[in-house]
């Protein structure tokens, strides 16, 4: 909706953040493009034997002794021919096909009898990991896996699905960074929700109370006079409250419109800061006096020649 205006910062912070990707374990699949499938992990806690490398009919189906973590869009690199190849023999489905993969760090241990499937693709392919290698060149650093083509028959992914134990999602957007990747699939659901309503409430806001002419958020006050509060603008970009995630576009608010070298001392004061202190114990009234933007000539408003907007202030001294 809104250019970035601070330069400096927005460079500063894309900088550092390519470092970190540059330097993180995940730097060298940048330029790769995974296949998000839905992995079946042993839960070791929740199989009742060890059954090794058996027919799928042992290990899929009634009488299955293994449980399963389902994890759904689940990165997996080096797999992405594997669909038109298979679809490819000339004497239809090759049970016999194996390939391999690479699962990213900080996600999961890969067993062998793993299971994962390709949701995208109408065929109920099913594959089995057969084989785990470890890449110890480095400190934790990625799987390859060795699977084979298990069956392509609806019954057996029913099945599959029937010895699930718990359900988990990846967040892909987390691998490689402090965050955890993989969560419960319910509390990623709950969360996608909140994200959801929070978008609509920022988008609602922004839709009553932004104004393009000068990058701000202000309130009508009545009988034409508009109301800007740069305390609050500080408080939204440090917060990114209008800034979502994975989106390009984005509000970064202009709070110097009014030059102030004591704006930092004074932010310090503010109900903002109390908020962000978390401190019931600094509750306090806050007072706060305004004064007609346009009367400082260095302000966009001046330029403007716009007198309707009053710039909320502190006072030079708290107020006891």
């Amino acid at each position: 909706m809104a250019l970035v205006l601070n330069q400096e910062k927005f460079i500063e912070d894309n900088i550092l953040k390519y470092d970190k990707r540059i330097n993180s374990k995940v730097a060298q699949f940048i330029d790769h493009t995974p296949t998000f499938v839905t992995y079946y992990h042993i839960n070791v806690h929740e199989s009742t034997s060890d059954e090794g490398f058996r027919d799928v009919e042992s290990l899929i189906g009634a009488k299955g002794a293994l449980r399963f973590q389902e994890i759904a869009k689940f990165p997996i690199y080096g797999i992405e021919q594997i669909i038109p190849e298979i679809r490819d023999q000339e004497v239809g489905l090759d049970v016999g096909y194996e390939g391999e993969g690479l699962l990213l760090p900080s996600t999961i241990k890969p067993v062998p009898n793993d299971y994962f499937i390709i949701p995208y693709v109408k065929d109920a392919y099913i594959f089995r990991v057969t084989e785990i290698e470890y890449d110890n060149i480095r400190s934790d650093n990625f799987y390859k896996i060795h699977f084979r083509l298990e069956s392509n028959e609806p019954e057996k992914k029913r099945d599959l699905e029937d010895q699930i134990h718990d359900k988990y999602t990846c967040i892909f957007e987390n691998v490689g960074s402090e965050n955890s990747c993989i969560i419960q699939k319910d509390y990623y659901e709950r969360l996608q929700k909140i994200d959801d309503m929070y978008s609509d409430m920022a988008s609602l806001y922004l839709s009553l109370f932004y104004n393009k002419r000068y990058n701000i958020v202000m309130g009508e006050t009545g009988r034409g006079l508009n109301l800007y509060d740069p305390f609050m603008a500080r408080f939204c970009n440090e917060h990114n409250l209008f800034q979502q995630k994975n989106e390009l576009t984005s509000v970064y608010l202009q709070d110097n419109h009014i030059y102030d070298k004591r704006f930092l001392l004074k932010y310090e004061r503010s109900v903002y800061r109390y908020m962000e202190r978390r401190d019931v114990t600094l509750t306090k009234p806050f007072y706060y006096t305004t004064f007609v933007g346009s009367s400082h000539k260095e302000s966009g408003f001046a330029k403007w020649e716009d007198d309707s907007v009053y710039v909320v202030d502190l006072p030079p001294t708290p107020d006891t």
